[in-house]
Formats: structure tokens, C-alpha cells, sequence
């Protein structure tokens, strides 16, 4: 985007405390929309706060929970905008979502693909549907790629995504395959860096999975009935007027400050730890477990499931 860009007061002070993050918005902060849907994904306590009965039960430990999902996002944010690579940081950033659900089913709008919206709007980013079948056999998969490209953004992947088919392109250098022009190489210091939404756990466990992914979590304050032009009265991007792009431009600078301060910042992974868990043991296993372990009756007894 062509705009001229001002300095705003800043967004968000954030502090650390430990492993506990706190943070102070600005009225500029406040006014951010994107900021305000970062905020609003990494609320999991959503529903207490609305339930006059509940909102009192919050627990500080809870209040902390969102302000690391939020910080998580943010550090996230600042690696994905900075062109500058390190080996000894070589991950793919995955967007999943937070909620429990049954393997297989699918939460969505929760923001996840939102995020990756944001990237294609501010650097030259490729697009790969995650749906299509053979995605990992396609020879041509990155053939929209350039020397230029510094995003590559797979939105949506299909359950049993396998993530080891991109181990050498998250370390290493980026080979493409071209239709009818041939093949080059993109050396790992110039080549994109990998954001992937999914609605399940990526499989695949131990070291070399784990050092490889950055996991952020969306909490399901947006659904199929709440989405973002709700509270926002507009969609983002397209219905934007200079204040608002100027407001992200402003929060994607403090994002890479919020980076190169904290570094990668894990979202609390209790709940994206239940998700694996879940996808690992199948909904069958699951629903035979929960009536087995449901009274002591039926310990030891065979079930008919």
C-alpha cells in the first residue's frame, strides 16, 4: 500500500513478569481494529464475561492465560513481518483453533485465515488452498512463488496434514518448480516464511516437530454467529479508511519491536495440548472412554460400543 504512514502514541506497553505478561492499551490502541480482533481471539473466559453469574469466577491465572495468547500473537506477528531469517528460529507459524471440538469437525471463523488476509495485504504473499487433495506430491505446488515472495500462507489444511513434507523448506532453502519455465532454488536467507490455519492438531510428535512450529490458539469469540464485522461495522481491509490502515501499519511496527524484546512467546498450550491428545485417541476411543470412566459400576465390565 502506497500511503504515507504516520506515528501514532503507542498501541500497547506490555510487561513481563516471569512467564506472566501484562499489557496497558492507549486510547490509539483501543481504536486499532485489528488490535481489538487479536484481543477479542485470545479471549477464552468470553462467555463468563457475559454471564453476569460468571464474570465475578474469572481467575487471575485465566486473565493471564489471554494476556500470553495475545502477546503470543503479536511476537508471531513481528518474526512473520521480519524479512531478516536465523536458523536457530526456523519455524512455520500455525494458526489453530482453541475450542475443543470432535475430531474432524470444524469450528472455523474464528479468525485464523483473517491473519493471513492481514499478511497478503502488507507483503507479497502465496496463497495455497490446504483443502486440495495431494497437496505434498504437487511438483508444482509453489509455482506462483518469486525471489520476491515473504509469505506463504496455507489456509485450511486438511485433517492429517502432514508437516514433515515442509521440514526442509522451514530450514532450509526453497526449491520451485515452474510450469513451463523450469526451476530455480530461493537460498533460505531470501525465501518466505510458512503460516498454515488448520481447524485440527497437525500430527506428528517429539523434538523435530515441536521446534519447528510456533502454535497460536483463536478462542471461538468469532463463530458462524458473531464474526468481526459485528463489532467493527465493517469488513477489514476493503472498508478501511486511512486511520485504520494507518493504525496496523503502526501495530505491525510495535509487533516486530514486541519480537526482537520477548522472542518467541508460546501461547499457553494446556489447550492446544488437548486438541493433539484428542485427534490422537479418535472420537471412537474417546466416547468409549468417557462412559467406561463415568461410574465405578462399570470398571472392568465389557461395553457394548
Amino acid at each position: 500500500h502506497d500511503i504515507a504512514v504516520k506515528r501514532t502514541e503507542r498501541l500497547i506497553d506490555v510487561y513481563r513478569n516471569g512467564d506472566d505478561f501484562t499489557y496497558v492499551l492507549s486510547g490509539d490502541g483501543k481504536n486499532c481494529h485489528f488490535l481489538q480482533f487479536l484481543i477479542n481471539t485470545s479471549n477464552f473466559t468470553w462467555r463468563k464475561e457475559k454471564n453476569p453469574a460468571e464474570r465475578n469466577k474469572i481467575t487471575q491465572q485465566e486473565i493471564l492465560e489471554n494476556n500470553a495468547h495475545l502477546i503470543s500473537k503479536l511476537c508471531a506477528i513481528g518474526f512473520m513481518m521480519m524479512s531478516a531469517k536465523d536458523k536457530a528460529v526456523a519455524k512455520v507459524l500455525v494458526g489453530m483453533d482453541g475450542k475443543q471440538s470432535e475430531v474432524g469437525a470444524s469450528n472455523g471463523r474464528t479468525g485464523k485465515s483473517l491473519l493471513g488476509n492481514l499478511f497478503q495485504e502488507v507483503m507479497p504473499t502465496v496463497y495455497i488452498n490446504g483443502k486440495s487433495k495431494g497437496i505434498e506430491d504437487d511438483q508444482y505446488l509453489w509455482s506462483e512463488m518469486t525471489v520476491k515472495t515473504r509469505v506463504a500462507f496455507i489456509d485450511d489444511v486438511r485433517t492429517n496434514f502432514n508437516l514433515e513434507f515442509l521440514f526442509g523448506l522451514i530450514t532450509g532453502n526453497w526449491p520451485v518448480n515452474k510450469k513451463h519455465e523450469g526451476k530455480f532454488t530461493v537460498p533460505f536467507d531470501e525465501s518466505p516464511k510458512l503460516y498454515i490455519t488448520t481447524n485440527h492438531a497437525l500430527n506428528g510428535e517429539g523434538s523435530s516437530y515441536r521446534d519447528r512450529q510456533w502454535l497460536i490458539a483463536f478462542s471461538d469469540f468469532y463463530n458462524d454467529k458473531h464474526r468481526p464485522p459485528d463489532d467493527f461495522g465493517g469488513y477489514f481491509f476493503d472498508d478501511w479508511d486511512f486511520e485504520q490502515w494507518n493504525l496496523t501499519w503502526n501495530m505491525l511496527a510495535e509487533c516486530v519491536q514486541l519480537y526482537l524484546r520477548f522472542g518467541v512467546v508460546e501461547a499457553p498450550g494446556e489447550r492446544i495440548q488437548q486438541r493433539q491428545l484428542r485427534q490422537a485417541m479418535g472420537e471412537s476411543f474417546i466416547s468409549w472412554a468417557d462412559e467406561y470412566f463415568s461410574e465405578e459400576t462399570k470398571l472392568n465390565e465389557r461395553l457394548k460400543r
